[in-house]
């Protein structure tokens, strides 16, 4: 069974799709007012790059009138094996929009789930081994020898096309490092909690009910996993609240024209996209595309996974079945 999405705060929203475009419509509706050259900076402010030679071969896109983009939240965290710092993906959401336009499907990949990972080329132009691990740390592989996130992004990439068989159009790496300084151009991120929520490790507790969160515990919520059998829902579930949270919060200081160019600055330098996706244009295109997706037609869940032996696996033949749908085209 598929574990939906379906929180009270959710529904204040035409659809779920438009929280993940919601903060670049954002972007470029703040663009119109300051006039090319802001735009200009903004546009540079993304790194933008050319990933198909990292990839190679790519499974066969039956349907080229669909979109498949790849979501990618980063932050810098601590290798447990070497005790290193490196850049590491908590976040892998893949957006599908149908060819037609009539719906689409979000899919969050569990962080901890073990897959099959290629042989990727790493950031010192080396290749990697192939090896069974978990999926965030395709990114670090291939972001290992620098902060490089293009690398990062082709091995998450590659990992997504060899274990589904779905042809990634696009992808969009969100550096999450990023969101303590767009949280603090705002002043604090006004947010409605369902439930209290709880980090210990960090020590971070916060009531139910409408809250003001510092840049800290903003990053904190965002990022906390627990160890609760639902634990990639509940996370799914806060980052899109967040998305929600920080989009109203933009539009309500639209009149602060210092606080807005604050966090378009910071928003704009967190993103790396790939070349093909045509920079604020392409961000965008895609605003207009989900925008156009009828209310109630997308479904958006945590892909399923079952617990053996302490590991985390895809839960089969389910996983399968949605990648076979989604490679037609089918409705999930």
């Amino acid at each position: 069974m598929l574990l939906s999405v379906t929180m009270g705060w959710l529904r204040r929203h035409r659809t779920l799709i438009a929280l993940l475009a919601g903060v670049p419509v954002l972007m470029l509706v703040g663009l119109g007012a300051t006039g090319y050259a802001m735009m200009r900076h903004f546009n540079n402010n993304i790194e933008q790059a050319n990933i198909t030679a990292l990839i190679g071969p790519q499974p066969a896109d039956l349907h080229p009138q669909a979109e498949n983009i790849l979501f990618i939240g980063t932050h810098i965290g601590t290798d447990g094996e070497t005790g290193l710092q490196r850049y590491q993906s908590g976040t892998l959401i893949l957006l599908h929009v149908a060819a037609n336009r009539k719906w689409a499907s979000v899919i969050g990949f569990p962080p901890d789930s073990t897959v099959h990972i290629p042989s990727c080329t790493m950031s010192d132009g080396l290749p990697s081994l192939p090896t069974e691990a978990t999926i965030n740390d395709a990114f670090a592989i291939g972001s290992l020898h620098g902060d490089k996130h293009a690398y990062g992004a082709a091995c998450a990439v590659k990992t997504i096309e060899a274990d589904t068989g779905l042809n990634v159009n696009h992808f969009i790496v969100f550096d999450g490092n990023s969101f303590r300084s767009m949280v603090a151009a705002l002043g604090g991120l006004h947010i409605y909690l369902p439930t209290a929520f709880s980090d210990p490790q960090n020590e971070v507790y916060l009531p139910a009910g409408h809250d003001v969160l510092t840049p800290t515990e903003a990053t904190d919520y965002v990022r906390y996993l627990s160890g609760s059998a639902v634990r990639d829902d509940d996370r799914l579930a806060r980052q899109l609240a967040f998305a929600a949270a920080l989009g109203d919060q933009v539009k309500s200081e639209f009149m602060n024209p210092m606080a807005i160019y604050r966090f378009l600055d910071a928003f704009t330098r967190s993103l790396t996209i790939d070349s093909q996706f045509g920079g604020v244009t392409g961000l965008y295109d895609l605003w207009q595309t989900v925008k156009g997706v009828p209310s109630g037609s997308t479904s958006v869940f945590a892909l399923p996974t079952y617990q053996s032996g302490g590991v985390q696996l895809w839960s089969q033949p389910e996983d399968d079945r949605i990648f076979a749908a989604l490679r037609n085209d089918v409705r999930v």
